[in-house]
């Protein structure tokens, strides 16, 4: 083919799909770090640092991007998005179908650390902005290359662009079949006014989420009944979760004070030693109630009276630990939250140290207030994580829920994202997020 024809715009496009393809060989359509530089990545909405990465289509409503760089020369990093269906596989479009600007984009915003014994930089974008912006609803992938290292793919962050559409979900909480002590589960219906479904089995996917989570996530393609414009899903058992305990949390805001759950703080010459008290096993002990922030992080600092809080705030090496009789041979155990992506990542993995009788592990975090629990992952049979093992499950305990409505009609090339909706187990009010 003579591409020569097509002129510029055509030879860029066709320039950057073969660039993509060729750096994009590591590439996992999820949350994750890629190279050892990279930490504290955060994807939240302007302003609302607990929420969701999402936002509406055609409105002002903007998501805030950033990641510390802990190389010692600055590095230079473009960004762009990708479009994909709603389990997370890439969808049928083109760059030029979904975006509205260039098809990639510099992150031109960064900051130096300010009296930290651990130098970084921190970079930030905001998005949508006057380079890059979407036209389409449905889940999209962010990826982030690093010039210095040959457009080597250093993070990718999934992120979702709602429609204002006539979707609206009536959602109950019931209990369990045959878990009642453990396990949550959840009753919908889905009504529809401005959509026209001929399929619902086909064209409607509804996922239930469980405090931001995609790795426990429950995909519902058939409704137990379909009523006038209403779909609903109350097949028992079918959309149950372990409702957990609530989080461990640890205040790590302050490096000159301890703070809760701080047992030692040693400042070294280049980090920080934090110690934390020892952890028990919790999955035969009573519930607990106590506050939490469902697995999420936030990065504080109580040292410095300062608005800079992103490039003040030091890091930590932090040393966990939890107490076990023996190693569990089946199992490798990881810390677990928001800020390990809820993923089971080298960087979080714990050892087991036989003059203690625990598992231990010593990450790199920076000063925050960070939520977590310990996980176990099969040896042998897979990736997925398990905190029942570790932590038990109560059905008392307190959750966040949320719901994403996916639709993709006959004859189209994408899914949309035409609801969203979020919900808690204690007051069970419906937060609509238009």
């Amino acid at each position: 083919m003579n591409i020569l024809k097509y002129g510029p715009v055509f030879l860029f496009f066709f320039s950057f799909l073969t660039f993509s393809k060729a750096q994009d060989e590591n590439l996992v359509f999820n949350d994750k770090i890629y190279v050892d530089y990279i930490h504290t990545v955060q994807l939240t909405p302007i302003r609302s640092a607990f929420k969701d990465p999402i936002v509406q289509l055609n409105t002002n409503q903007s998501l805030s991007f950033s990641f510390d760089d802990f190389s010692e020369e600055t590095r230079t990093y473009v960004y762009t998005i990708q479009h994909c269906n709603a389990d997370w596989t890439p969808s049928d479009l083109t760059n030029l179908d979904y975006i509205d600007g260039l098809m990639e984009g510099d992150i031109e915003e960064y900051d130096f650390s300010i009296n930290t014994l651990t130098p970084y930089t921190r970079h930030s974008l905001v998005l949508p902005n006057q380079e890059v912006r979407w036209t389409l609803s449905g889940n999209y992938l962010l990826k982030v290359y690093d010039i210095e290292d040959d457009h080597k793919l250093v993070i990718t962050r999934r992120f979702m662009v709602f429609e204002d559409s006539q979707v609206f979900v009536d959602l109950e909480f019931i209990s369990a079949t045959g878990n009642f002590n453990t396990h949550q589960e959840v009753n919908f219906e889905v009504s529809y006014n401005d959509l026209r479904v001929d399929n619902p089995a086909r064209e409607i996917t509804v996922v239930l989420r469980q405090n931001q989570r995609w790795d426990n996530a429950i995909y519902a393609n058939r409704p137990r009944s379909e009523g006038k414009q209403t779909l609903k899903y109350n097949t028992r058992g079918k959309f149950s979760f372990g409702g957990g305990k609530e989080f461990r949390y640890l205040d790590l805001r302050s490096v000159e004070q301890r703070r809760h759950n701080v047992s030692q703080i040693i400042e070294g010459l280049n980090t920080y030693d934090v110690t934390l008290y020892s952890d028990e096993m919790r999955s035969n002990k009573s519930f607990l109630r106590q506050p939490d922030m469902n697995g999420r992080f936030v990065i504080e600092n109580t040292d410095q009276a300062t608005r800079d809080k992103n490039i003040r705030s030091d890091y930590a090496d932090v040393l966990f630990s939890l107490n076990v009789n023996q190693e569990l041979e089946a199992y490798d155990v990881y810390l677990s939250g928001q800020f390990t992506d809820w993923q089971p990542h080298p960087r979080y993995k714990m050892v087991y140290n036989d003059v203690i009788h625990a598992y231990v592990a010593k990450p790199k975090l920076k000063q925050g207030v960070y939520d977590y629990m310990y996980t176990v992952v099969p040896k042998k049979g897979g990736t997925k994580m398990d905190l029942t093992e570790l932590e038990g499950n109560w059905y008392e305990t307190e959750n966040d829920y949320s719901l994403l409505i996916y639709y993709h009609p006959f004859g189209a090339r994408y899914n949309r994202l035409v609801g969203y909706y979020n919900y808690n187990t204690i007051d069970q009010n419906r937060i609509n997020n238009r």
